[in-house]
């Protein structure tokens, strides 16, 4: 009967080694979670970011493109008066 008790002991104190070990598994699993699910938000945030600058970068390379138009349509009209005052 004591044999049998010695290994009833043993046993529980293996179950509760492994119950030990599957808590400390599940926590550090749980961390591991909570660090990926942190570093992919960050990691969208800065993807917005890109996105954000790189929209703000075209329209700034729209607005240049206007400038540009609109500066050499002044400098065409500019040069048609200029010329047009030179042949009076």
């Amino acid at each position: 009967m004591e044999h049998l008790h010695d290994r009833l002991a043993k046993k529980k104190r293996q179950l509760d080694n492994e119950m030990i070990e599957a808590v400390t598994t599940q926590i550090e699993l749980d961390k591991t979670a909570e660090s990926f699910r942190r570093a992919h938000l960050e990691r969208e945030e800065l993807i917005d970011q890109w996105e954000q600058t790189i929209n703000q970068m075209r329209k700034r390379d729209q607005d240049m493109r206007k400038c540009a138009d609109v500066s050499h349509f002044q400098t065409c009209v500019f040069r048609r008066i200029h010329i047009t005052f030179l042949l009076l």
